[in-house]
Order: structure tokens, then sequence, then C-alpha cells
């Protein structure tokens, strides 16, 4: 009944729309991995000191979505697939580059030695295929060229792939890779968020149109799930090219 229900409603929407969807969010976040850094060296988020280790994370995704239109072509609810990419780095960078930009990462440790590898930067890319629901609301009664909406949205991602690439100070330490990788956190094979968002809707009705919208707040709900940078709060942008369909 439920699906005879949805299926009814959607033949009497007045407006529905296909599109493509492409955007980016700036992520906030610690570094998850710690106990391997050598203790004298402190960590701030997007610190730009060049004392200090900085967490950075973006993603980047591109889409299909399909959205449907209630009778008065105010309200929206829109679904589709999302292929996005997770990039997270930890590094010792700076405004002056003329210091010192690496970082001690314990490679061992017994009762007669411990032994430590100099590290300019690791990298961790993660690639997940997610499924996005979203509720629009055009805020403008009347139909305009130019129109204000808001809108929330939840989306659920599954990991496809993810690789860890560490950058040694020194290239003959390359062979270490996959030791330091080791010690790193994997991403979780699922992850969940929440976000709201807001933006110009530019298009007559039954025409093609485009979204240009912002994406805050945007939350993870899932903690420890994104690997290298436990990443839990951002803000981005978006953009969505939508054609009317039949």
């Amino acid at each position: 009944m439920f699906f005879i229900a949805v299926f009814s409603w959607s033949q009497e929407t007045r407006l529905k729309y296909v599109g493509v969807e492409a955007g980016m969010t700036f992520l906030q976040g610690e570094m998850s991995n710690i106990d391997y850094i050598r203790r004298d060296i402190p960590q701030y988020y997007y610190d730009y000191s060049a004392n200090s280790l900085t967490c950075f994370s973006h993603r980047s995704f591109i889409g299909l979505k399909y959205e449907l239109f209630t009778l008065n072509d105010r309200f929206a609810i829109s679904g589709g697939i999302r292929f996005s990419r997770l990039i997270s780095s930890v590094g010792k960078n700076g405004y002056y580059r003329s210091g010192t930009e690496y970082y001690y990462w314990r490679i061992n440790d017994d009762d007669l030695n411990t032994g430590y590898l100099r590290i300019n930067e690791i990298d961790q890319t993660s690639g997940y295929l997610g499924a996005p629901f979203e509720a629009r609301f055009l805020i403008s009664k009347k139909p305009r060229f130019i129109r204000l909406f808001a809108k929330i949205g939840t989306e659920v991602n599954f990991l496809v792939q993810s690789k860890t690439e560490v950058d040694f100070y020194d290239d003959s330490m390359n062979k270490y890779n996959d030791a330091v990788a080791s010690k790193i956190d994997k991403p979780k094979n699922i992850h969940t968020s929440i976000y709201g968002g807001f933006g110009l809707e530019i298009g007559g009705d039954s025409r093609p149109s485009v979204n240009i919208e912002a994406c805050m707040p945007y939350f993870i709900l899932s903690s420890h799930s994104t690997g290298l940078v436990d990443a839990f709060f951002g803000g981005g942008f978006q953009v969505n090219i939508k054609i009317p369909v039949k």
C-alpha cells in the first residue's frame, strides 16, 4: 500500500526533474593516530604554526538526482546516487617554509632501541558510494526566475576503496610506507551524515534550472569513521543542473 501511495503521489506531482550535482565539503577534525608521533610535537587543528601539526580533510562529490515537487510547487523531495572522494592529510606546514617541516614517527620500540622516521605528510584518500535523501522548500511563493530555498538532507556512504600514502623526508625511507600505513586507522565501511543548506534556484518552472547552494552545517554522525582524520563537522557548496521530465 505504501508503494502504491508513493507512486500515485508522484504521478500527481506537477514538476519533476532529473539532474547532475557536484560539490565540495571542507571538514574539521582531529588526527586519529597520535601514539606513534613523538610527544614533544603539539597538535592543533587548522593551525599554521611551523611548530605544530596540521590536520586537513575535504570531500568532493558528483552524483545523479531525481526531484519531485508537491502540487503547490514549493516543497520538493529528492534522492539519488552520489560518488564522493574524501582526502585527509596530516603534516607539518606553516607560512614560513624555511623551518623544520617534518615530524617523527616511531617505527619500533623495544627494550634496547627506539627507532623514528622523519615524515613530511601522511595522506589518505577514500572513495565512497552514497545514497542521499533531501527535502527542499522554496521560500518564494510566486514563480520567479530566481528563488531562494532552504533544505535539509541526509546520506549513507559505503566505502569503495581507501589508500594511505606517506611522504617521507628522506626518499630512502619509502620502503616503510606499508609499515606506517598499517598503523593508521582505516575508514569504516559505512558512515552517515546529516546536513542543512540554503541557496538560489535559477530558472523558471518546467524549464532547465540551476541550483547554487551553501551546504552547512554538515555533521558526520558516526565518530571515528573517516580514518586518518576523525572528521565530524564542516561546510561547503554544491551546484545542481536540473532538467524537467514528464
